[in-house]
């Protein structure tokens, strides 16, 4: 269709220029009252030709002459045939000729637009060539220098220049010759007459000397480039030279230290002889020593053996040893311990004796039983490994002593306490029982927090302690709920007997018993407390002075644990002289706060369960009153729009406009609901991406802006000066916190402003952007601040009703924030006054914008509508889905666009059709009959074919677009889908020519 069209288009505007020119004429006969038919066309023609050329010139006259003969001649009846006829054979000639020069110009005029433009190509490449030469030369990789063939220097490169010692300024006066840096003994070489011959020399070796009289050797190569001109290549070798020098100077040193290191050894042999002489008269004072040695050993009543090392077989044994195995001496050598020993025993002796060996270190074995003929002994043995010099094991010593009897003692000894022990443990046990017993009981009476541990701290303080604290701590509000009950001897003190109240940590000293306990997550015992240290515990001068009037007093924490995190302290007090906290009372303290730390949170998760109830309870009549609301909306001003005879047309775009509001209302409802799912299942992904923030700032600003312009608020968005250019981190969910946090300000501020305050902070190891949104809006009290970012719950109900909402926005943004590393925090906030939230998101990849360009950072235009495709072509989309609505929906969007577009009901015909026709696009749908989208994809990629497929499908669950992509599609849009989206989409891959891989996809 393109070739056709711009075939016969030039032909068509000649018609028309002839077509116009013709009529013009014909007015002029008319009021004017010319005679000449053709003058006119003169012009019409000298245009044509020079227009289309030669065949468009020919053309117009063909065309002319059928106009005139039909306006002009036929009509005109007095005038001869002839004379007609020489006219118009004149005006044939004469327009010939003109279309002849025309075309001669218009050829004369291309050809010099060709030959400027070669001539433009020729010049840019010698610039590149001359760059790429002058880059080459300042490289300084090597020396560089062109000379005169009679060698005098013309120019050089800083490596030459540094090489020799020069200034620049000494080859500016073009004096410097080849001659003048050459050593005397250089000169009569034959280069000069190589380069004159050959035009090159191969590289050589040579010496320069520099000005203050030094010389450097350089590795040189030098080429003739044209008759007058040469170019020498240098690299200066002085270090390897220099390394070479010392290399030699290196080995004659080595060959003078071995006639040194001859002598040595000869003199050394020397010494070895007589050395050998006093070693075998020392052996022979050895030999005495030995016999002695042997004698002593022999007779100590230890039991003394040696094994060699290599295979643990007997070398020695002494009497004693003999005795306690009733073996002679001479029978046990050269055995092991399988020989008489049971297996098992020799098994774990052998064991023993390879520790030994590869430890090589002693090693001493308290007990272990030996069989014997007299029965089961009991050993306790030292094993010592004896090493060569070179720290090698050679043999096993080994000393054992007999402990059977002393064993025995032990054991009468160690049972008859035992049964003191147990006794003892047993009455203290029944004790513990009884106590742990009634505790439980009073832990189990209510599920009431208050009347639960009112009745557990009354235990306590009538067996174990005089006085029970129960703390709360809670890292979220930093502070204690405290229950304090006293007893005391004398009589009950109601005054110190106090319903929870709260204390804050901050009011706590570091060293403060309670502080201490939470932070190591330790149970400690505190005794013979001053008055101070016990009063920063209790808060109370008058109960501290009570429990201390007796003397200092004992103090036992245990920290309240439940699944690994410390939620509290359990504290006792005990004020009786003498009486201080011991182990056991810490063991069944210990036990005793496990019992409640386990009964408080079963009673704190059935209070949560029933609140979540109520909360969950409420969100569903909120969330259907949420959803019931836009879509009893869209409901009634769909049947109004349907009723064409009593609306006008702006009523109709009104409701439409009413159902399109609606309806986005509860896209959105629906998005937060998904993301909740995701967010309680622990399921949310989150992306890595490196973006603009620029542009993601002033998308969330440009949306929202309309929101509180709408409502009459001022809306301010200050950007600081540090703030990057692209950062990497998910900018979808970026754009999702953000318009959480400052549309919730918007939604809750009824008049005032808005202003959000962008910055980067990098102060720290981990880069955060911070936003700090501040309103003045209604504001929330400290209480309703405690239920802020919690699910189903916003901070008043009556909210839900006045402001609508899922009361969901805080909780997912706080979720998503935690996990883009940062988080969301209430800064300031009073009822009636406004509120300041801040909102911190961790980023890696952190560029910033060129100075230069720093001045238009928020440039932008709000509503902005795609661009359209320019020109006069025309591009075809295939629409694949089986529902007639979308294919209804997607055809009216591309007519407005004026693309060609053809429709398939399956994936089936819709795969027939893209392999039968050619399509720029194709929109397929992925769940359809007979063969769904990811179907259709694998078959077209399977055969190759290669334009771009979209595809389009209303499951918008995290990881689908992912599928979509990894099975073959280009691109992925979700329904319902907004014009403006699916034109970008198109405009996209068009524009491209079918390019899926392009940078402005992958950046966002």
């Amino acid at each position: 269709m393109k070739t056709l069209v711009s075939i016969f288009k030039p032909y068509v505007i000649t018609f028309i220029v002839i077509l116009g020119m013709g009529i013009f004429k014909i007015l002029l006969s008319d009021f004017v009252n010319i005679e000449s038919p053709v003058l006119l066309f003169f012009a019409a023609i000298t245009f044509c030709a020079w227009y289309g050329g030669a065949s468009q010139g020919f053309f117009a006259i063909v065309t002319s002459l059928v106009f005139i003969i039909y306006n002009f001649i036929i009509p005109n009846v007095d005038t001869p045939t002839t004379t007609w006829v020489y006219r118009m054979v004149l005006y044939c000639i004469d327009c010939s000729i003109i279309v002849l020069v025309c075309t001669s110009l218009r050829n004369s005029k291309r050809r010099a637009d060709k030959s400027f433009r070669e001539r433009q190509h020729a010049e840019s490449s010698l610039r590149k060539s001359e760059e790429r030469l002058s880059k080459i030369f300042a490289s300084n990789m090597m020396g560089i220098v062109y000379s005169r063939q009679n060698g005098d220097i013309m120019q050089a490169n800083d490596y030459f220049v540094k090489m020799l010692g020069l200034e620049n300024s000494d080859l500016d006066n073009k004096t410097l010759n080849w001659k003048d840096i050459t050593p005397p003994e250089y000169k009569s070489n034959t280069t000069s007459e190589t380069l004159l011959e050959e035009g090159k020399v191969s590289a050589f070796e040579k010496e320069y000397c520099r000005p203050d009289g030094s010389r450097v050797s350089a590795y040189v190569r030098a080429v003739r480039v044209d008759p007058y001109e040469v170019v020498a290549f240098v690299i200066d070798i002085t270090q390897r030279k220099k390394t070479e020098k010392e290399l030699a100077d290196s080995n004659n040193r080595l060959e003078e230290r071995v006639v040194e290191r001859t002598q040595q050894l000869t003199d050394v042999n020397k010494k070895l002889s007589l050395m050998v002489t006093e070693a075998e008269e020392a052996t022979e004072r050895l030999r005495e020593s030995q016999s002695f040695l042997d004698s002593v050993v022999e007779n100590i009543p230890n039991m003394i053996f040696v094994k060699e090392a290599k295979n643990l077989t007997f070398v020695r044994f002494n009497k004693a040893g003999s005795v306690l195995l009733g073996q002679d001496s001479s029978s046990l050598l050269g055995k092991n311990d399988y020989d008489f020993f049971p297996k098992k025993e020799a098994d774990h002796f052998t064991g023993k004796d390879r520790e030994v060996l590869r430890g090589n270190k002693v090693q001493e074995i308290f007990e272990e039983t030996i069989s014997t003929p007299q029965g089961i002994r009991f050993l306790h043995t030292k094993k010592i490994p004896i090493s060569d010099k070179h720290g090698q094991p050679l043999y096993l010593l080994g000393i054992s002593e007999d402990i059977t009897e002393k064993k025995a003692l032990e054991q009468q000894k160690t049972e008859f306490l035992q049964a003191q022990v147990a006794r003892s443990e047993a009455e203290k046990s029944a004790q513990r029982l009884a106590f742990l017993s009634e505790a439980s009981v009073n832990l189990s009476k209510s599920l009431d927090i208050h009347a639960m541990l009112k009745g557990f701290s009354l235990t306590i303080t009538s067996n174990l302690a005089e006085a029970c604290l129960i703390d709360f701590y809670s890292e979220n509000e930093q502070g204690l709920e405290r229950m304090v009950t006293a007893h005391g001897t004398e009589a009950t003190h109601p005054e110190f007997e106090s319903p929870l109240r709260k204390i804050k940590v901050g009011d706590l000293d570091e060293n403060d018993a309670l502080l201490l306990v939470i932070r190591s997550e330790q149970a400690k015992i505190f005794n013979a407390v001053e008055n101070k240290f016990l009063n920063d515990v209790l808060k109370d001068a008058d109960l501290t002075e009570h429990l201390t009037k007796n003397g200092k007093a004992s103090l036992m924490v245990v920290p309240l644990i439940y699944h690994g995190r410390v939620f509290g302290t359990l504290t006792m007090i005990s004020n009786i002289r003498g009486r201080l906290f011991n182990e056991f009372d810490l063991s069944l303290g210990q036990d005793l706060a496990k019992r409640a730390s386990f009964a408080i949170e079963n009673a704190r998760l059935f209070n949560k369960a029933n609140e979540a109830s109520q909360a969950k309870s409420a969100f569903l009549a909120n969330i259907s009153h949420e959803i019931r609301t836009p879509l009893g909306a869209m409901l009634g001003f769909a049947e109004l729009a349907l009723d064409e005879k009593n609306n006008s047309e702006s009523e109709q775009l009104g409701y439409i406009s009413t159902i399109i509001r609606n309806g986005q209302q509860l896209l959105r409802i629906v998005d937060e609901v998904l993301d909740l799912s995701k967010a309680e299942s622990d399921q949310i992904q989150i992306e890595k991406i490196s973006f603009s923030l620029p542009k993601v700032i002033e998308e969330v600003r440009d949306l929202l802006a309309l929101r509180a312009q709408e409502k009459g608020l001022t809306f301010s968005f200050v950007a600081e000066a540090n703030l990057p250019e692209r950062v990497t981190s998910d900018p979808m969910r970026l754009r999702q916190v953000l318009i959480n946090i400052i549309g919730n300000a918007i939604k809750f501020t009824e008049r005032g402003a808005i202003q959000v305050t962008a910055a980067f902070d990098d102060s720290h190891p981990r880069k955060f952007l911070k936003f700090q949104i501040k309103d003045t809006g209604i504001g929330i009290t400290a209480e309703q601040a405690l239920r802020l970012f919690q699910p189903f719950v916003q901070a008043d109900s009556s909210m839900t009703r006045k402001y609508g909402g899922t009361g969901l926005g805080l909780f997912l943004a706080r979720k998503l924030a935690r996990l883009l590393g940062g988080d969301v925090t209430l800064l300031a906030s009073s009822a009636g006054q406004g509120s300041e939230f801040e909102v911190s998101v961790e980023v890696l990849g952190v560029t910033f914008k060129k100075a230069e360009t720093s001045g238009a950072y928020f440039d932008s235009k709000i509503g902005q509508q795609p661009q359209s495709l320019s020109g006069n072509d025309r591009h075809r989309v295939l629409i694949v889905d089986d529902s007639e609505d979308n294919r209804v929906m997607l055809a009216a969007y591309l007519e407005k666009t004026k693309f060609d577009f053809d429709t398939a009901e399956n994936g089936q015909e819709g795969v027939e059709k893209a392999m039968a026709e050619n399509y720029d696009v194709i929109l397929m749908d992925i769940q359809m009959p007979k063969m769904d989208g990811f179907e259709a994809i694998q078959y077209l990629r399977s055969h190759n074919y290669q334009k771009p497929v979209v595809a389009i499908t209303a499951h918008a669950m995290k990881g689908y677009r992912e599928r979509c992509l990894e099975s073959g599609f280009d691109d992925y849009l979700c329904k319902p889908l907004a014009w403006n989206t699916l034109m970008d989409c198109i405009n996209k891959f068009v524009k491209h020519n079918g390019s899926t891989n392009s940078q402005e996809e992958k950046d966002v």
